[in-house]
């Protein structure tokens, strides 16, 4: 998915990753940030899973392990309104 920053975080929408036993997000920016990932048992109530440097024009790679404790991620990358950042989660 193509995510264009605002002033604030954007936070992807919450992935069901029940069934599977992990996840890899990869991230894709036009400029130096912070990806943070959040984890779920519920889709409801999530809690700070982990933090990864996003270097610009570089793909960073990041996995979560998938349990039933935590079975939804989602996550933010910090930036700025102009920058261009795109994003993709692959479960297995």
């Amino acid at each position: 998915m193509a995510l264009v920053f605002d002033t604030n975080a954007y936070y992807s929408p919450a992935i069901d990753g029940r069934g599977f036993t992990q996840a890899t997000i990869y991230i894709n920016s036009s400029a130096n940030g912070t990806l943070d990932v959040d984890i779920s048992g519920d889709g409801q109530n999530f809690s700070d899973y982990g933090t990864s440097a996003v270097t610009a024009g570089v793909t960073a790679v990041y996995d979560v392990p998938l349990t039933s404790d935590n079975g939804f991620i989602r996550y933010s990358v910090t930036g700025a309104a102009t920058d261009s950042v795109t994003s993709s989660v692959a479960l297995s």
